[in-house]
């Protein structure tokens, strides 16, 4: 399954905060919906997070699916996502006309990431193993990058716990 249109969409640069943190949430949001569907495609064309993610972020989810691809697990659902905090800050960029400052250019969500909806099944036919956790504080990093006129999840900061949301 492709993404949706809107993935990766052209955006502009955010007005201010509440703008940035409004356009960082709905590509949080295609990150994760992007990311459910490569991984209910049994890992398949991981490529597809191109369009929103980079770095950290887009190595993740290559991983998770080739993973998935190596277990032979099917996946089904969808996981829900309510963003439970943000702040913005100015993004420092060089590109090649040199340096450059994205005012509110940085956007970290901090989220409630519910993946109760999310179900798997071995190759066996045996339930997938799920964590006891099903709805889980998370957080990621977005980052608008002027020379794409885009935003992009750029980091998915894994916790040395679990804490429930």
């Amino acid at each position: 399954m492709a993404p949706s249109p809107t993935a990766g969409a052209t955006q502009v640069a955010p007005k201010d905060s509440k703008d940035a943190i409004a356009q960082a949430t709905a590509v949080a949001k295609q990150y994760w919906a992007i990311t459910d569907e490569i991984l209910r495609d049994g890992g398949k064309d991981s490529a597809r997070i191109d369009a929103v993610a980079v770095g950290q972020a887009r190595k993740f989810v290559v991983d998770a699916a080739a993973n998935t691809a190596k277990q032979n697990v099917t996946i089904r659902g969808s996981r829900g996502l309510e963003v439970t905090g943000s702040s913005t800050s100015d993004l420092n960029v060089t590109d090649k006309s040199g340096d450059k400052v994205v005012p509110n250019g940085f956007v970290a969500l901090t989220v409630c990431n519910d993946v109760s909806g999310v179900s798997g099944t071995n190759a066996d036919g045996s339930p997938a193993q799920t964590g006891s956790v099903l709805r889980f504080v998370d957080s990621l990093e977005v980052e608008f990058d002027p020379a794409q006129g885009k935003w992009f999840v750029a980091r998915y900061p894994q916790a040395s716990g679990v804490i429930k949301c």
